[in-house]
C-alpha cells in the first residue's frame, strides 16, 4: 500500500463495515465513557479522516511545507490518548495510513533537501559507467589483498595512490559494488552498513569542489539514516533554507551522521582531479575525519602522486599501483578481447606475443 490514497480508501472501506462490539467482546466492566463506543469509533474516524485528507491534499499542493507533515503528527499524537480506550481496531486501522503517509513527506524532504544542497551532482551515473571498464576477472588481486580486507574489517583511512591510467577509478567503483553486495547481508541488522561515495572529475566543473562532495556525501548517508534526514533538516530549520551550510557545517553534520549510523563506508576518488586551490582543504578533511572519526568510518581515497597529499597524509596506510601489479590485469583484458573480438582473430596465432608486447609497452603509460 505505498500510494497514501488507496491507504484512506482502505480505512473508508473498514471503518463502514466496521460494527458495534457485541456483547461477547464487551468486558464486564468497560470503561466509563458517554454515548455509544460504536458511534464514537465511526465519528472519531471521520475526523481523522478528514485530518488526513488535508494533510496529503496540503503535501501535494506544496511538498515542501512542513505544516503537513505536522498537522500528520498532531494527528497521530491525538490517537496515543484514545488507544487504550479503543483497543487493537483503531491501532490496525491506523496503522497503514502511517506506512503509506511517512515515506511520502520522507521524499518531499528528500527533494527540498537536495534542492537546499544546490542539487550536487548524483554519482549513480559515474559509478555506473566506470564500472563497465573492468573487464571481468580483473582487479581481483586488489580485493583480496591484506591491506584491503584489513581496512574492510577495521574503520579507518586507506590510500589508493597511482599514476594517470592505473585503474584507481575503477578500483574505486570496484569496491564501491562490492560494498554495496555487503550492504545486502545487513537489511535485517538496526544499524545497517552505510555507503557514500564521490568521483572528483577533472571533466565536470560541479564534480571539482570540496563542500559539492559533502554536500552528496551527507545527503547519502542521511537517506540511510534510521532517521532519514533529521539531521540535516535540523540544520535546514536554522535558516529555513535561506543559507547554505558552510565548510565546517558540513563536517560538523557528516560528524554526527557518523555518530548515528553503524558501519559506514566512505569512498573519494581522484582527489587529484578536485579543483587544486582545495587541496589542501581536502587534506583537513581527510585529516579531521580520521582524527574525529576515528573508530566510526572506513574512509577509501585515491589520487595521482602530489606533492601536498604525500606530505599531509604520511601516517595513512597506503598501497601504491605500480606498474608490475598491474601487468595481470592487463593480461587478462588482452587475452579476453583476443578470445571474443572476431576482429582481432588475425593475431590468434601470436597471441602470446601480443599479450607480452602489449604489457610490456602499457608499462609507464
Amino acid at each position: 500500500m505505498g500510494d497514501p490514497k488507496q491507504a484512506l480508501d482502505w480505512i473508508r472501506h473498514m471503518k463502514s463495515s466496521a460494527k458495534p462490539p457485541t456483547a461477547a467482546s464487551t468486558p464486564a466492566n468497560p470503561p466509563i465513557k458517554s454515548g455509544n463506543q460504536a458511534e464514537w469509533n465511526i465519528d472519531d474516524f471521520k475526523l481523522v479522516l478528514d485530518l488526513v485528507k488535508q494533510a496529503l491534499d496540503l503535501a501535494e499542493a506544496a511538498p515542501f511545507v512542513k505544516s503537513a507533515a505536522a498537522l500528520l503528527t498532531k494527528i497521530i499524537d491525538s490517537y496515543k490518548e484514545g488507544l487504550e480506550a479503543q483497543g487493537e481496531l483503531v491501532m490496525i486501522q491506523v496503522e497503514p495510513v502511517v506506512l503509506a503517509v511517512v515515506p511520502f513527506f520522507s521524499q518531499c524532504n528528500r527533494e527540498k533537501l537536495t534542492k537546499w544542497l544546490e542539487s550536487p551532482p548524483s554519482m549513480q551515473q559515474k559509478q555506473h559507467d566506470t564500472e563497465q571498464l573492468r573487464s571481468e576477472g580483473t582487479g581481483q588481486w586488489f580485493l583480496e589483498d591484506k591491506r584491503f580486507t584489513e581496512w574492510e574489517d577495521n574503520p579507518g583511512v586507506l590510500w589508493v595512490e597511482g599514476p594517470s591510467g592505473a585503474g584507481k577509478s575503477v578500483i574505486s567503483s570496484m569496491v564501491i559494488s562490492n560494498l554495496f553486495e555487503h550492504q545486502k547481508d545487513f537489511t535485517a541488522v538496526i544499524h545497517p552498513l552505510a555507503v557514500a561515495f564521490f568521483y572528483f572529475d577533472f571533466r565536470n566543473k560541479e564534480a571539482q569542489s570540496v563542500e559539492t562532495a559533502l554536500r552528496r556525501i551527507v545527503l547519502q548517508l542521511s537517506a540511510q539514516s534510521l532517521h532519514p534526514y533529521k539531521t540535516l533538516d535540523k540544520h535546514w530549520n536554522l535558516s529555513k533554507g535561506q543559507q547554505l551550510p558552510s565548510y565546517q557545517d558540513l563536517v560538523s553534520l557528516l560528524l554526527n551522521l557518523l555518530h548515528e549510523l553503524g558501519q559506514t563506508y566512505v569512498v573519494l576518488d581522484a582527489l587529484d582531479e578536485c579543483n587544486t586551490s582545495h587541496f589542501n582543504k581536502l587534506v583537513d578533511l581527510v585529516c579531521d575525519l580520521k582524527n574525529k572519526a576515528k573508530g566510526l568510518i572506513h574512509l577509501f581515497i585515491t589520487s595521482q602522486p602530489r606533492h601536498v597529499f604525500t606530505e599531509g597524509f604520511t601516517d595513512l596506510n597506503r598501497i601504491v599501483l605500480h606498474s608490475h601489479i598491474m601487468d595481470q590485469d592487463i593480461k587478462l583484458f588482452v587475452t579476453k578481447e583476443l578470445q571474443t573480438n572476431s576482429e582481432l582473430d588475425a593475431w590468434l596465432p601470436t597471441k602470446d606475443l601480443v599479450t607480452e608486447q602489449i604489457t610490456q609497452k602499457s608499462r609507464g603509460m
